[in-house]
């Protein structure tokens, strides 16, 4: 299960939300887009539990970026990426996914 975040990740003015936990499978994620000079804002939504499963993410374009949904092994999260270069954005990201592993 996720725990409380370490304060570094979090902080800094990219972060938003009032959620500040995430699950393990996002960490590399958050650091890659808090470190994009493409991204403006973060959001963090709730931690799901889920049936247990393999790792995954799923992009979706929205007006502000992208709405990814991040799959961990028994737990879920929405990440919501504020850009206005979402291709690539998305291609810095999927990058971070795959060299999480």
């Amino acid at each position: 299960m996720a725990g409380k975040t370490k304060k570094g990740v979090l902080r800094g003015a990219k972060i938003a939300g009032k959620h500040s936990s995430y699950i393990p499978a996002a960490k590399k994620i958050i650091v890659a887009a808090k470190r994009s000079p493409l991204v403006t804002k973060i959001t963090l939504s709730e931690i799901r539990r889920i049936r247990g499963g393999k790792e995954l993410i799923k992009f979706q374009d929205i007006p502000v970026g992208l709405r990814l949904t991040l799959r961990g092994v028994t737990n879920r999260q929405i990440i919501f990426i504020h850009t206005k270069d979402r291709n690539a954005v998305k291609t810095l990201l999927e990058q971070a996914w795959q060299n999480k592993k």
